[in-house]
């Protein structure tokens, strides 16, 4: 792990965080619309962020079904553990969600480790190869075992450093969840009117009319 700070420790994430796996096998069918989210592969961003440009509903019987064991939501983290290993997003204010299959639920110990620092320390480059060196390589797909995800090691201040970091930075990542929003926003909009712009359903001056009253 390199040089460690005076007064820091070393912990294994399953000491600090709790470590929830999806042990559903089958993915319940989705429905066309609605309000309850099943968490897929693909929505964990690259850059811990939740992407839900492609959106997985379900009906709320499978819902409540899939949450049994947790229901993330505002600052749990995600991991990927199969295929596409060790992708890693932090829930955004508001959101409540399923995780689907393949995925890992990261709820931190308040009083062991403060939400950001738990983000931000994941997604390091320390984090990085830990998590490449308890990844697996099976016969078909490399896999990150959940137990291993437990064993994965983190380097923690005092939580009173730990309590200042989040005062430090915690405006800094609503802000990026923030611009995130506005962006889906904003390209809801794009898709909405620019097919309507383009076949003369609607004309120029109506469009900025109906984003004004959006937005």
């Amino acid at each position: 792990l390199g040089l460690i700070p005076k007064g820091w420790r070393v912990e294994e994430l399953g000491n600090v965080a709790k470590i929830v796996d999806c042990l559903h096998s089958k993915k319940p069918n989705p429905i066309d619309e609605g309000e309850r989210l099943l968490l897929q592969v693909y929505n964990i961003g690259q850059t811990g962020r939740i992407d839900l440009s492609d959106t997985y509903y379900i009906s709320e019987l499978d819902y409540q079904e899939w949450i049994k064991r947790i229901e993330v939501s505002t600052n749990d983290l995600v991991i990927t553990k199969t295929g596409r290993v060790g992708a890693i997003a932090q829930i955004p204010k508001g959101l409540k969600v399923a995780i689907g299959r393949n995925i890992v639920a990261i709820r931190a110990i308040p009083d062991q480790v403060t939400p950001r620092f738990l983000k931000d320390g994941l997604l390091s480059g320390q984090m990085r190869r830990e998590i490449e060196a308890k990844t697996s390589d099976g016969t078909v797909l490399r896999s990150l075992h959940v137990k291993n995800i437990s064993t994965l090691r983190m380097v923690l201040p005092s939580f009173y450093v730990l309590q200042c970091y989040e005062e430090l930075v915690n405006s800094l990542h609503c802000k990026t969840e923030e611009n995130d929003n506005e962006s889906r926003s904003l390209a809801n909009i794009r898709d909405t009117l620019l097919p309507k712009l383009m076949s003369g359903e609607i004309r120029v001056k109506e469009a900025e009319t109906m984003i004004e009253e959006i937005v």
